[in-house]
């Protein structure tokens, strides 16, 4: 996969938990160096790879302002 970041061209959030196993931050933060532009990687403190699910209120908001901003 990180091979293939380079053929994004929309802009780009990633977003990772605290304690994610399956995408650690490392992995996070090549695929935000990966795809030109990106913004990220946000880190949901406390949370694991579900994110959205553990804190759906903050995934909102860094969603939310990436699409305003």
């Amino acid at each position: 996969l990180i091979n293939r970041l380079r053929r994004i061209t929309c802009p780009a959030l990633v977003i990772t938990g605290e304690h994610d196993r399956f995408v650690p931050r490392a992995i996070a933060e090549a695929y935000a160096k990966g795809i030109k532009g990106a913004k990220g990687p946000e880190v949901i403190k406390g949370a694991g790879h579900a994110a959205h699910l553990e804190n759906p209120a903050q995934v909102a908001k860094l969603v939310t302002d990436f699409l305003i901003g």
